[in-house]
């Protein structure tokens, strides 16, 4: 979908979560994305089989907590982002 086809007005809070879902989207359908989450996904498992049996669950807990935190970092980093754009676009608009 392009730009100019969606409809306006959008507040900030609802063009952000339209790009952001747009962006996930067309991210889990990249070769290049499958094969850098393969890849982190196996280095996990590694790290994981390389602990003694009793670390096991704890250094899957950690992992977890890290994937969580990353996910909500990168999420906010590209909210804030979409609202600068939306921002700019709105101010454009306005010159027009």
């Amino acid at each position: 979908m392009e730009k100019e086809d969606i409809i306006y007005p959008l507040t900030e809070e609802e063009y952000a979560e339209y790009w952001t879902t747009k962006g996930a989207l067309q991210a889990r359908n990249s070769k290049e994305f499958q094969k850098l989450s393969k890849e982190k996904e196996e280095k996990f498992k590694m790290i994981v089989e390389l602990s003694v049996p009793w670390q096991r669950d704890i250094i899957s807990e950690i992992i977890d907590d890290i994937n969580s935190i990353e996910n909500a970092r990168s999420s906010i980093e590209m909210f804030d982002t979409l609202k600068l754009i939306y921002n700019e676009n709105l101010r454009m608009k306005d010159v027009d």
